[in-house]
C-alpha cells in the first residue's frame, strides 16, 4: 500500500510555525545582545569609575607622603633650631655668670680706704655714679684713677682710667642689648669722650653669638680718633647706618661733636 502524500495546508502550517518560531528566536537573541551590550557598558562604566578611584587614591596617597616628608622636615629643623637656641642660651648664661664672678671678684679684692684729705685717692667698692654703681679709686668723692662702673645688676658700662668723675686714659666702654656684653670702644679718653682707639675691636655689635662663639651679626673693627666722622657703614637690613646705630645705643655723649653726624 502506498503513502499518501502530503496535504497541501499541513505543510504551509508547519512552515508558518517554523517562521514564527525562528522569529522569536531571533528576537530573543536580539534582546539577549541587547542585555549584554547593556551589561557590557555597565561594566565599562564601572571599570571607568574604578580607574577613576584608583588614581585619586594614588594622587591622595603621594600627597600624603608628601605632607608626611614636610612634616618630618619640619621637626628635623625644629629640632636643630631648639638645640641651637639652648646652645644661645646656654653660652649666653655662661657669659652672664662669667662677669658676675668677675664683679664678685674684684669687689672681694677692693677694701674701703679712707683718706684723712679730700684730695688724697681712696678706693671704693660700691658708690653711686651715673645711674650705676663705681668700683675704684676716688678722690675728692669722684672717680679717678683706676675704676670700673657697672649697671645696677652688675653689667660693664666702662672699665679704665678716670679723672675727676671723667673718663680720661685707656679704657673700654660696653653696652648691653640683653644678649651679652659689646665692646664698642677700647682705647683712648679724654674729658669723658673717646679719642682714639678701635671701634668694635671684637668685631660684634649686637651681642648674640653662635652655638660655635662667633658673633651672629659680625662687623668689622674701625680704627677711629677725634676730628674724625664715624664711617657711614652701612649695618644689616632694617639698623641704618653706623652713626644711626650708635646714636640709638645713647653713645652721642661719649663722641666729639659732629663725629655722629
Amino acid at each position: 500500500m502506498m503513502d499518501e502524500p502530503p496535504s497541501p495546508t499541513g505543510t504551509a502550517s508547519s512552515a508558518a510555525v517554523t517562521l514564527v518560531t525562528i522569529e522569536m528566536m531571533q528576537t530573543q537573541i536580539e534582546d539577549q545582545q541587547r542585555q549584554i551590550d547593556q551589561i557590557r557598558q555597565q561594566r565599562d562604566h564601572y571599570e571607568a569609575e574604578r580607574d577613576g578611584w584608583k588614581r585619586l587614591c594614588e594622587q591622595a596617597e603621594g600627597e600624603c607622603r608628601n605632607w608626611r616628608r614636610r612634616c618630618e622636615e619640619a621637626e628635623a629643623q625644629r629640632d636643630i633650631a631648639r638645640e641651637q637656641l639652648r646652645a644661645e642660651v646656654a653660652a649666653a648664661q655662661a657669659r652672664c655668670d662669667d662677669w658676675r664672678r668677675r664683679c664678685e671678684q674684684a669687689e672681694a679684692q677692693r677694701t674701703i680706704v679712707r683718706g684723712p684729705e679730700t684730695n688724697s685717692i681712696t678706693v671704693h667698692r660700691g658708690m653711686s655714679f651715673e645711674g650705676g654703681v663705681y668700683h675704684g679709686q676716688l678722690m675728692g668723692g669722684q672717680p679717678h684713677g683706676s675704676g670700673t662702673l657697672c649697671t645696677q645688676i652688675g653689667r660693664v658700662i666702662y672699665s679704665g682710667d678716670w679723672q675727676h668723675g671723667k673718663r680720661h686714659g685707656q679704657g673700654k666702654a660696653y653696652y648691653d642689648i640683653g644678649y651679652g656684653p659689646v665692646l664698642w670702644f677700647d682705647g683712648e679718653w679724654r674729658e669723658g669722650l673717646a679719642n682714639n682707639g678701635m671701634l668694635f675691636p671684637d668685631g660684634d655689635c649686637w651681642g648674640q653669638k653662635k652655638a660655635d662663639g662667633s658673633p651672629r651679626w659680625p662687623i668689622k673693627p674701625i680704627q677711629w680718633q677725634a676730628g674724625q666722622k664715624i664711617p657711614n657703614t652701612n649695618l644689616r637690613a632694617g639698623w641704618g647706618k653706623l652713626h644711626q646705630y650708635l646714636q640709638s645705643r645713647g653713645l652721642t655723649a661719649y663722641f666729639p661733636n659732629c663725629a655722629l653726624r
